[in-house]
């Protein structure tokens, strides 16, 4: 089942290659989940796979979109638990709460809040604290860009608004990927209760749980495929994993090997064609950063850029901030750019 797992990555790689550079988070990030699943099968003890478990947590710093894989650490840290292994669970709890505890003061130190982009979670009163109308907006526009409706205004539309007009942005194979991964549902979650009638453990059952909750986040909140294409990678190659082990007739396994076969080729398809069609391939040569056309302002007597139109800048024009208006409602908290800036106190 691991090796059929690792698969996810082979096709993610594929299927991912062309956007691979140092500003893009989503590449580690859906690595590392495909990395920890695959693991997770040729893990025999529960001590090793806590080390999985504080990679999981790891990954959720990475980006937040990935913290169900958190998930996975229930299980372990409860049969540790039945165990007694409190000396055990100490250390990696220690370490957990180490790694955990670096993102969220690097939350404050940057934004005022403790996971941002959750204006909920307003526990500090720092003076360089984001305005939470503005961390609010932040928090909706990657929301309405995952649903592709591009307008802030449109953040509360339910499901039967906006997914028909995600549904159309997707490519045929990504369609196909989606009805796949339907159809797993329904038959592996036919199969756990078969597993579960029968009091049969199976590994893979908390695996697909984990990579279900992973699913329904991405799908719900901000579901653009590069947020979280490997999740649809899932529950097939969990499948076609079920299917090679149980198989009785040789022919099946075969049929089973040669899909696996197809998976590989595929990507080195995707991969090579990449590679034939681009001089610097991002994976050796980190891809140029875009130039944007942007404004020089007079920030108390420094050089601050704003974007002419939309919101990037680029590497080129620094310090930079996407909108004027925001650089209007700033200002120094001390003498220069060093000791930060914060928002202006509105007069009474």
């Amino acid at each position: 089942m691991g090796d059929v797992m690792s698969l996810a990555v082979i096709l993610y790689t594929g299927c991912a290659v062309y956007t691979v550079s140092s500003p893009n988070t989503d590449y580690f990030a859906m690595v590392l989940v495909g990395y920890i699943i695959s693991k997770w099968f040729r893990c025999r003890s529960d001590e090793q796979r806590s080390v999985l478990c504080l990679l999981g947590i790891f990954c959720a710093t990475v980006k937040l979109s990935t913290a169900m894989m958190v998930i996975l650490s229930v299980p372990v840290f409860m049969k540790l638990a039945r165990d007694r292994k409190w000396k055990f669970i100490s250390v990696w709890g220690v370490a957990g709460c180490i790694t955990v505890s670096v993102f969220l003061i690097r939350n404050i130190i940057i934004s005022g809040y403790i996971l941002y982009p959750y204006a909920q979670l307003d526990f500090f009163h720092v003076d360089w604290k984001m305005p939470k109308e503005l961390v609010v907006f932040d928090h909706n526009e990657i929301i309405v860009w995952g649903r592709n409706l591009n307008d802030v205004r449109k953040y509360d539309w339910g499901i039967e608004s906006w997914f028909p007009i995600w549904w159309e942005t997707l490519t045929k194979a990504q369609m196909f990927l989606c009805v796949m991964n339907i159809v797993c549902f329904i038959i592996l979650g036919a199969e756990c209760i078969i597993c579960y009638a029968k009091h049969k453990n199976k590994e893979w059952i908390l695996i697909w749980f984990t990579s279900i909750f992973c699913l329904s986040a991405w799908l719900f909140s901000a579901p653009l495929i590069r947020y979280g294409r490997i999740y649809l990678y899932f529950q097939p190659l969990i499948l076609l994993g079920i299917v090679i082990e149980n198989a009785k007739k040789i022919i099946i396994r075969w049929i089973g090997m040669l899909c696996c076969c197809a998976v590989c080729m595929y990507s080195a398809f995707l991969t090579g064609g990449y590679i034939l069609n681009n001089e610097k391939i991002a994976i050796i040569y980190p891809a140029e950063y875009p130039v944007w056309e942007c404004s020089a302002n007079d920030f108390y007597g420094i050089l601050v850029y704003t974007c002419e139109d939309g919101d990037r800048t680029g590497w080129n024009c620094f310090p930079s901030i996407p909108y004027k208006k925001t650089l209007e409602a700033i200002e120094l908290r001390g003498g220069s750019l060093k000791e930060g800036f914060k928002a202006k106190q509105q007069e009474q």
